[in-house]
């Protein structure tokens, strides 16, 4: 077991002196070495409020306006003396004991990241939301070639993690969002060792006007981190993770719809039906395909096709981003007043469902939800 003189946390900040004080605190009462704040041109008194909870080795980098959160990431990296560091978000918090089991983690599998599950809390009240653990496709680590479709880590960007390791794959300083996600995509395609530590170590304080929240700009992050990866290497990397036919396609379904490649998608869902016909599958399994299908007939342009797709898949099961998608079908065919309805049942379902919510409040807007919503428990309804 590492000493205490091996860690560093790093914090990225930006007008985060309302919450500063209790990350730092939530540091200083388990071992560490020392705390690297990366103040993001703060306007607040960020690294005033910081300085004032007295805490213990306190280093201070003041960082430009007008860098990036990859360049901001890229300069802690760059500024690590010591072997093991972990990432800490201003406005979230250390569960006790953290860093201890982390650098345990990564020493008794010598791995070079590890992953916790979090605990979710309203920002504003501080009120306890929900436990956010490992879903279940997330089996062991092997399985994480998963987040090639879509992100399945509860607290992606909050890794502990070998520095050498951290410094040799860098940050991309292009990335505005979803650069940690870019981060773990890479060290996945080097074949990384990677540990997953099951048990909620961490805080989320969930804030609406965190980055994270910005689903369409998030989106479009995301779509550039996997830009990067070529299909037939991505394609390689999941033949080599072990996982079943059926699900290295699902992963490609959901890689290409995020990059929006929507004929590739398709395509990729046919290959499904040649290997597990849909009559053969479960209902789940049977309900997926046919609002995927629907789903990516709607963003090709095709309204026709997609009613009749997203209007069986209502039939095999009712859900709200079903309702949603087939209204937007409803509106791009002229049929406004079944379209509102649709939105309306929609939220009648899942009252915190943000597409629904625009698609009724704005007419003539198509706010689609490219991939079924998540069934384990998540950071938002999305």
């Amino acid at each position: 077991m590492p000493s205490s003189t091996d860690v560093t946390v790093l914090i990225a900040a930006r007008n985060a002196a309302a919450t500063i004080g209790r990350a730092l605190r939530s540091v200083e009462e388990q071992p560490y070495a020392k705390i690297l704040l990366l103040n993001h041109a703060s306007t607040d008194g960020t690294s005033e409020a910081a300085r004032r909870c007295g805490v213990r080795k306190l280093e201070i980098l003041s960082l430009p306006a007008d860098w990036t959160l990859g360049r901001v990431r890229q300069a802690g990296l760059e500024s690590l003396d010591t072997p093991l560091g972990i990432w800490l978000d201003a406005d979230d918090a250390f569960e006790p004991k953290r860093i201890p089991l982390l650098i345990e983690a990564l020493e008794s599998d010598n791995s070079v990241l590890a992953f916790d599950e979090a605990h979710l809390f309203d920002g504003p009240s501080g009120r306890p939301l929900r436990s956010l653990p490992f879903p279940a496709e997330l089996r062991s680590s092997s399985d994480l070639v998963r987040c090639f479709g879509r992100n399945l880590l509860p607290a992606v960007g909050v890794p502990a993690f070998r520095t050498d390791f951290a410094q040799r794959l860098g940050y991309d300083g292009r990335l505005q969002g979803a650069e940690d996600y870019d981060f773990l995509l890479r060290a996945l395609m080097q074949e990384s060792r990677i540990s997953l530590v099951r048990a909620p170590l961490y805080r989320v304080y969930a804030y609406l006007s965190s980055l994270s929240r910005h689903l369409h700009h998030q989106r479009r992050m995301c779509a550039l981190a996997l830009s990067k990866h070529h299909p037939k290497k991505v394609q390689a990397r999941l033949e080599r993770s072990g996982l079943e036919p059926a699900e290295r396609l699902w992963v490609l379904v959901e890689f290409f719809t995020f990059r929006c490649e929507w004929r590739n998608a398709l395509e990729t869902l046919d290959r499904l039906e040649t290997i597990a016909p849909r009559w053969e599958c479960e209902p789940y399994e049977t309900w997926r395909r046919t609002f995927q299908r629907g789903t990516l007939l709607l963003f090709q342009g095709d309204p026709f096709g997609a009613r009749t797709s997203l209007g069986l898949a209502c039939t095999l099961r009712l859900t709200a981003e079903t309702l949603n998608n087939f209204g937007v079908a409803l509106r791009d065919l002229g049929q406004e007043e079944q379209a509102l309805a649709h939105f309306q049942r929609a939220l009648e379902l899942l009252p915190e469902y943000r597409d629904a919510r625009l698609n009724l409040e704005a007419p003539g807007t198509r706010h689609i939800t490219p991939l079924p919503l998540r069934t384990s428990p998540s950071r938002s309804t999305y």
